[in-house]
């Protein structure tokens, strides 16, 4: 009974682990975009902008 217990409980442990590397990796994804998406609307874009003019 126990045992079963302990199973059951460490499974769920795992699925939280996973879900919240999940969570964390798509936030760290999620960053890096946002920090992407800046840098190319501050610096490449006026870059771009100069070259072509």
């Amino acid at each position: 009974m126990l045992q079963e217990f302990n199973s059951q409980h460490n499974d769920k442990v795992t699925a939280d682990n996973v879900v919240a590397s999940l969570v964390a990796v798509a936030n760290i994804v999620a960053v890096a975009n946002v920090a992407v998406a800046s840098w190319w609307r501050v610096w490449l874009k006026p870059t771009w902008a100069i070259a072509l003019t």
